[in-house]
């Protein structure tokens, strides 16, 4: 059974096209460990210096462990820290920057 997770944060106006070309050329490892971490059907939307992430998690731990095991992987320490460079870090925000979300609502 997978679970479904939704987060948004805002980007550095000047930093935007930076953003999008990173994400245009993820690095192998990092798509690998986000696979390997048990995330699917990851995708960022963004609308002005928005953005908004959804993906499910279909891993047989807990999502919060699952995670901090993500940051271990080769190059994924390298590739949060660009990625930082790139977001406006908000008061209560988790440590990528995004905020959660609740699901208020879902149609099956």
């Amino acid at each position: 059974m997978s679970k479904r997770y939704a987060a948004t944060c805002r980007l550095k106006p000047d930093k935007i096209e930076e953003y999008k070309k990173a994400h245009a050329a993820v690095w192998p490892e990092v798509e690998s460990a986000l696979k390997a971490a048990g995330l699917s059907n990851l995708s960022i939307y963004l609308l002005g210096d928005g953005l908004f992430m959804y993906y499910e998690y279909t891993g047989d731990r807990p999502h919060d462990e699952a995670m901090a095991e993500y940051l271990t992987k080769p190059r994924i320490p390298e590739w949060e820290r660009l990625m930082e460079e790139y977001k406006v870090i908000d008061e209560g925000a988790g440590g990528n920057g995004f905020s959660s979300m609740q699901e208020i609502y879902h149609l099956q």
